[in-house]
């Protein structure tokens, strides 16, 4: 099984994104010798994250992806399914999405390909405080951008794989360590039931 991890840099008021430590944390500590771990840390760009996105999928064709967002102020890890045509914001480079979407005349929402409800009650078995979220709230900037990309691109291509969810991680609401086991949990799970 190849899995992708991806994080973001630092953007606005942010100056430490928790996903890169926990993605370095995750693949410092990566044990399996049947599964590989790749890891994407994603600029705070719309086109240079998009290209760098689709050309990982291409080339690496992963079986699950992973994809982790900074979001303070949310009470815990937040799985979010549903991803939609919306690009609200300046970059870190002050750029804006034409029209304020990610691709004109495209579908409104993907859904993701996962369980996300197996999932959750999974998480909450292991004692990972979790929430599932599939509104539009917090979904405009580019944590949501990825995961359209992502299920935009298996939906294009016709492929069954991979299986691909979005998480917001809180660095405010839990401690490093507990993050970083909730998305390695997170990663086991998808891993199982992207077995054949």
């Amino acid at each position: 099984m190849r899995i992708l991890l991806t994080a973001y840099e630092p953007f606005g008021s942010v100056t430490e994104n928790i996903t890169e430590r926990v993605a370095d944390k995750i693949q410092m500590g990566w044990k399996s010798t049947e599964d590989e771990l790749v890891v994407l840390k994603l600029p705070v760009l719309w086109s240079r994250a998009e290209t760098l996105l689709t050309r990982a999928l291409d080339r690496l064709n992963p079986d699950v992806v992973v994809s982790m967002g900074h979001a303070e102020g949310y009470p815990a890890i937040t799985v979010e399914t549903r991803y939609f045509n919306i690009a609200e914001g300046a970059d870190n480079q002050g750029k804006v999405r034409e029209g304020g979407v990610i691709r004109r005349g495209g579908e409104d929402f993907y859904d993701t390909n996962v369980d996300a409800d197996g999932l959750a009650k999974f998480l909450t078995h292991k004692k990972v405080p979790v929430v599932v979220h599939g509104g539009k709230e917090g979904m405009t900037y580019l944590c949501n951008f990825a995961g359209y990309v992502v299920m935009r691109h298996i939906r294009e291509t016709g492929r069954e794989k991979p299986l691909f969810i979005f998480l917001h991680l809180p660095p405010d609401a839990l401690p490093f360590l507990r993050l970083v086991r909730g998305v390695t949990k997170v990663t086991e799970f998808l891993v199982a039931e992207a077995r054949p």
